[in-house]
């Protein structure tokens, strides 16, 4: 049922808000996935994962829980860290490399599949983990609804390329 009475001005506001909000959001990821952006994108993962280890994890989005991925350079061999949003299930970190919607996958993934196995910084644990990349359709659709509802830029991110999104389970291993 509508109503034809108009919105109050708070109303009118939050929502011219809300549109302002959300076309600088969908400009940033724009932005974020040029090659001019790069080195603000660098700067800002560095940012971040230095936040994160002073602050063990603590200052973190609450809905969007994030680990910190260290795995070892495909070429260099130099250890490579990336913070990422994750969901846990049956206790794994399961992960989706969508890079922004971007047309290739990153570079943390190609690393992680070539290595196999990272280390996790989930708050103040660390951990080694194997990687399972999921293939299994079913298991794939399940883990992406959760996925999206813990974040639910991935699927704005799905919108913006024919690319299928890696989604892997990281295992902690026994150390």
């Amino acid at each position: 049922m509508t109503s034809d009475a108009p919105a109050t001005p708070d109303a009118r506001i939050a929502g011219f808000l809300s549109r302002v909000a959300s076309r600088v959001w969908r400009i940033a990821t724009g932005f974020a996935r040029t090659r001019a952006a790069r080195p603000f994108v660098r700067f800002g993962t560095v940012a971040h994962t230095r936040l994160y280890r002073l602050t063990r994890g603590r200052a973190q989005a609450r809905s969007y829980p994030t680990l910190l991925l260290t795995v070892a350079g495909r070429t260099s061999g130099k250890p490579r860290t990336a913070p990422l949003v994750f969901v846990r299930d049956r206790g794994d970190y399961v992960i989706c490399a969508a890079y922004s919607g971007a047309d290739a996958h990153p570079s943390w993934w190609l690393n992680l599949r070539a290595a196999g196995a990272a280390t996790i910084e989930d708050g103040p644990t660390t951990v080694t983990a194997s990687l399972t990349e999921v293939i299994d359709e079913a298991d794939r659709a399940w883990l992406w609804d959760k996925l999206v509802r813990m974040y639910p830029p991935f699927g704005y991110y799905k919108t913006r390329t024919t690319r299928v999104f890696p989604i892997a389970r990281l295992t902690p291993t026994a150390t």
